[in-house]
């Protein structure tokens, strides 16, 4: 029923209803009658509904029922947002976060590996600046859809903003969490290179259909089980090839000895797997160079594990936030969010790096480049948002699949000493495919 459009604008017209008649017209009718509310109508009667959205033309029309009433009750016909669906508009918004996800990453990694200590710049600091950028950018295309009119805009604040505190609070959830993955996303950058980072990463993809399981209740398909099994292989080749076998042994047991495994078992395979495997790192083709064996592999791998734990809870939590069945729009949402997210990045702040703020000055390193990640992380931001709003997960799959061969690509260029060995090629390839075939399928 939300397809439909109950606002006060546009003029009303009478729409044909599907085939109803007998007990069910005549509760109709007499909600009609007694009610005069089509809001109850529309509840009583699924079949008007679904009449309503086939249009179809063989059955009765509504103005014939009307006539038996004192008073005319006008429904209108679907209002269909095609600027979102347009060819154009999607492409726009897949290359524009394919190119946002590359340059974010190229970019942290470029500034946390090549600056000197003393001129580094702090990562809270960055993240709370990405969201104050956030929410002005929210503001103004707040205001924007309000008819840039300062009364309507005062009016919906007071009464979607203000006048929901409750909303406000549990919006801080997914603020929070996004402000611990964002700087989780800095300690992850600084202690692995780019490619590794961003293929690892895709394991917020278990993580999420975990979490989506758990919050939202839902059930995946054997494709989809079978594209997450895939994207662990292609992680593990990236990573350590040789423990292929804690996943391949599971999968054996059940289609040759046909065992069934439970949750927990699973979560134990696959926690016992990513132990072995940041435990036994080895570099690409067996050989690391010193400028990479300085970095903190172990410390970098379990943030972006963390990071993915997080990216898949948060993204979850504001998805059910965003489909709540209410109509809040989702630019009220945003606000919501990113206004908790500026309280949240600035408790980081004073926790982790108040002493050094206070020394050095809260703008301390910052340049061009470290102005481009703020700028990547708050359109990223936005991107994320109108994503989840417009589009499928399977565009969002190939923006997640483009922009690792495009980190892969760049760092062979810009960064000193990276190369990629067969086994890392074949691991980005298989994620890439793993991503795709997971947001293919249709639940």
């Amino acid at each position: 029923m939300s397809d439909l459009d109950r606002g006060d604008t546009g003029a009303p017209e009478v729409c044909e209803l599907g085939t109803w008649r007998g007990s069910k017209g005549a509760a109709v009718c007499m909600a009609l009658v007694f009610a005069n509310d089509i809001k109850l109508v529309l509840e009583m009667s699924d079949e008007m509904v679904d009449a309503h959205r086939r249009g179809s033309r063989d059955s009765l029309l509504l103005h014939e029922l009307q006539e038996l009433l004192p008073t005319r009750i006008p429904i209108r016909k679907p209002i269909v947002d095609r600027s979102s669906s347009h060819f154009l508009f999607r492409c726009y918004i897949i290359i524009s976060m394919t190119f946002v996800w590359t340059g974010y990453t190229i970019a942290v990694r470029y500034t946390r590996s090549t600056t000197p200590p003393a001129e580094l710049y702090s990562s809270t600091t960055v993240v709370l600046m990405s969201e104050i950028v956030k929410l002005l950018i929210t503001i103004f295309f707040l205001f924007h859809t309000n008819n840039s009119s300062f009364s309507e805009f005062k009016k919906c604040i007071s009464e979607e903003f203000i006048g929901k505190p409750v909303d406000l609070i549990k919006m801080s959830v997914p603020s929070i969490v996004y402000a611990i993955q964002n700087n989780l996303d800095f300690i992850a950058l600084s202690n692995l290179d780019a490619g590794t980072y961003q293929v690892t990463a895709q394991l917020k993809v278990v993580t999420t259909a975990i979490f989506m399981m758990l919050i939202l209740g839902r059930r995946f398909s054997f494709r989809r089980w079978l594209a997450i099994i895939w994207l662990f292989m292609g992680v593990a080749a990236v990573q350590v090839t040789a423990q292929l076998k804690v996943v391949t042994t599971a999968i054996f047991m059940m289609l040759i000895l046909g065992r069934r495994f439970s949750f927990r078992r699973w979560l134990a395979i696959i926690w016992l797997f990513m132990g072995v495997a940041a435990v036994q790192v080895n570099t690409v083709e067996g050989q690391r160079d010193a400028k990479t064996a300085a970095d903190n592999y172990l410390l970098g791998l379990m943030a972006v594990l963390l990071t993915c734990v997080t990216a898949g809870f948060a993204g979850v939590y504001f998805e059910m936030m965003l489909k709540d069945g209410t109509s809040t729009p989702l630019w009220i949402r945003n606000l919501q969010m990113y206004s908790c997210g500026v309280v949240s990045a600035s408790v980081a702040c004073y926790l982790g790096d108040f002493n050094a703020i206070v020394s050095r000055g809260f703008f301390h390193g910052y340049n061009y480049k470290v102005v481009s990640i703020i700028g990547f992380l708050s359109v990223g931001g936005i991107y994320i948002s109108l994503v989840m709003k417009y589009l499928d997960n399977l565009y969002k799959s190939f923006a997640s699949a483009v922009s690792i061969i495009l980190v892969v690509i760049i760092s062979l260029f810009i960064f000193d000493n990276v190369t990629f060995g067969f086994y890392f090629l074949a691991g980005s390839t298989t994620v890439c495919a793993a991503v795709v075939l997971y947001n293919s399928v249709d639940e």
